[in-house]
């Protein structure tokens, strides 16, 4: 096995030795136990230092490092000071000692003439790196052939003596440590008395490679890169976008670099890669490289980044009515892919149902005698908020295990709900809408003005941006829609526009700050990425009935109830596909994500997806 491994090298130890024979390298390697490496070659050493040695016809200046004599030797007396200085040994004391003479018994331990000269250039010298103890080490070796090599520490002395780290040849760890092939000591490791250890790259305090997959419309959380040179100093940004990168935005701040941006619309089934370079055009230089990408053709991203294809396959069952009695839900709404929430009304009573296992079991949680619940939202799988008939608003705080009664002032009836956090909840009637920016301590209303007959829909992005579907009948009794928008969660309402979507129940579903979808009758269906500025139009096909719900995850990929059909586009509209599924007795669907839809009607079915 032994010279198995051997042969494994023979073509690399035939290139590096060059004129030396296959029997001397053989030869070496039988020496194992002569080449041991300690590989501590430092750039701050305060043991090394400077001296100067009379030679009877010269002054020599010597680097002393590890009880051995480097002559520094240069053509060009200012060359000759810039190898000194290399060293980091302080020039201005250079004079401070008397010079040695050659036959001093301390000059004579260095040893200098069996030393390499340390010159202002590489001459003979070749040099080699090798990764040792997970870390690139240099060596240079006085010729080629030559199988003794000597550690460098300081990048500055490799500098001055003109030897390119870029260009070392690269040996395998095990022509040193196994073999033996090539002699390295640690009596022989060069260092410094001050520097940068030889091929430092600069240090990154802030700052990583990512591939990350995101989604239109999606803000990038800030990045922040920020890096040191090996001297300490803060290193500058060089940043380059190749693929389209024209979204990403960089902000150069003191000593550090800040990248976000938004993804565009347009950005669908293309790349980005963003290269952000630290010390670019030094030889510490080093990079990070920022991937951005979408989701394949076909799927869209779920609430934990992931991206997964639409659901296609259906189940159903109706439990609840069999054990309960007929009962009418109008709502569901699941916190994650697993536990959600359904609401109605069974035998003139208002009840909410939990399920855990997405759909397939449920448990009653609350009845409430001769009352309706019509909606329910949750913040989260602690926070939630119920409404229904006469004012009825609900908190919970545990998951629905306990129902709080909470005084909003508004005894309109209400069933339109939008809950964007913990704080931020809106609940709205025909004329009126009512807010709460504290968890439902203190309530706020706002009246539609008169000029608008009353509110068919609601819809919320987030705790800032919502919009309002408001319908007003003509003359002949024609509805007529309106879109209102706010951005300052609802304080205050403008136009957005008027679609020609016309029916008396229009659906509506905000993707995001700008971006809307309104279904009507006739399966109409609009759709505005500018916030109601212009409109585009889509249509299902076949059948008259007016679509019953709609729930898009972006502004390609949605679902809609239609009769008892349920549908299905990832394309924006453009096609529109039946999934089979007999939705009949179903009214209304959640979706959590592409993979994960809900369905709820009556007598108590329950629809849901199936992986």
């Amino acid at each position: 096995m032994k010279s198995i491994f051997k042969l494994k090298y023979l073509s690399q130890l035939l290139l590096l030795l060059g004129t030396v024979s296959l029997a001397t390298a053989c030869g070496m390697a039988s020496k194992s136990g002569e080449s041991k490496l300690f590989r501590d070659a430092q750039a701050n050493d305060n043991d090394t230092h400077i001296i100067r040695v009379n030679n009877g016809d010269r002054i020599k200046f010597v680097l002393v490092t590890r009880n051995k004599g480097y002559e520094l030797s240069c053509e060009n007396p200012v060359d000759l000071l810039t190898l000194i200085q290399s060293t980091g040994y302080p020039t201005f004391l250079l004079d401070s000692f008397p010079p040695l003479k050659k036959e001093d018994e301390i000059v004579k331990a260095l040893k200098i003439d069996e030393q390499p000269l340390l010159s202002c250039s590489q001459g003979t010298k070749v040099l080699y790196k090798s990764t040792l103890d997970g870390q690139i080490k240099y060596f240079f070796a006085t010729a080629k052939g030559e199988h003794r090599l000597y550690q460098i520490g300081c990048q500055a002395l490799a500098d001055a003596m003109k030897m390119n780290v870029a260009t070392a040849t690269d040996i395998a760890a095990t022509l040193i440590d196994d073999l033996s092939v090539f002699s390295v000591s640690n009596e022989d490791d060069i260092n410094c008395m001050r520097g940068v250890s030889i091929g430092s790259k600069v240090q990154w305090e802030q700052g990583a490679d990512q591939t990350t997959v995101v989604k239109p419309g999606m803000e990038l959380p800030s990045l922040t890169f920020a890096a040191k040179n090996p001297d300490g100093t803060y290193a500058k940004f060089n940043f380059k976008g190749e693929g389209a990168c024209a979204w990403i935005q960089t902000l150069v701040v003191p000593n550090a670099l800040i990248i976000r941006g938004i993804v565009p619309a347009s950005f669908r089934g293309q790349t980005c890669t963003y290269t952000i370079t630290a010390g670019a055009g030094t030889l510490s230089e080093d990079k990070k490289v920022l991937k951005f990408s979408t989701c394949a053709d076909g799927t869209v991203m779920n609430k934990k980044g992931i991206c997964v294809a639409g659901a296609t396959k259906f189940a159903s069952h109706t439990d609840l009515a069999d054990k309960e009695g007929v009962i009418y839900a109008p709502n569901i709404f699941f916190i994650d892919e697993k536990t959600g929430w359904m609401v109605g009304e069974i035998n003139s009573d208002g009840i909410i149902y939990k399920s855990i296992d997405g759909g397939a079991t449920w448990k009653q949680q609350l009845r409430l005698p001769d009352n309706s619940i019509d909606n329910l939202k949750f913040a989260n799988p602690l926070v939630g908020w119920a409404i229904g008939a006469g004012g009825l608003t609900l908190k919970t705080i545990d998951g629905g295990e306990n129902w709080i009664p909470q005084e909003t002032g508004n005894t309109e009836y209400t069933e339109k709900l939008e809950v964007a956090d913990e704080n931020h909840v809106w609940i709205a009637g025909w004329k009126s809408v009512l807010r709460t920016v504290n968890g439902g301590k203190t309530w706020e209303k706002w009246n539609l003005p008169t000029a608008l007959s009353g509110i068919s829909a609601m819809d919320f992005v987030d705790a800032e941006n919502g919009f309002l579907l408001t319908t007003t009948y003509s003359a002949n009794q024609t509805p007529i829609t309106q879109l209102m928008m706010t951005n300052d969660s609802g304080e205050n309402w403008s136009n957005a526009g008027a679609p020609i979507v016309n029916a008396n129940y229009p659906l509506l579903n905000a993707v995001s700050a700008t971006s809307v979808w309104i279904a009507g009758w006739n399966g109409l269906m609009q759709y505005t990425s500018n916030a109601g500025q212009s409109w585009s139009e889509s249509r299902l096909p076949g059948t008259a009935v007016a679509a019953s719900s709609m729930s898009f995850l972006d502004e390609r990929t949605g679902y809609l109830l239609q009769g008892p059909n349920l549908f299905f586009t990832k394309d924006g509209g453009k096609v529109w596909k039946s999934l089979g599924f007999d939705a009949s007795n179903f009214y209304t669907l959640f979706t959590y994500d592409a993979a994960h839809v809900y369905l709820i009607g009556t007598p108590g079915n329950v629809g849901y997806s199936v992986p």
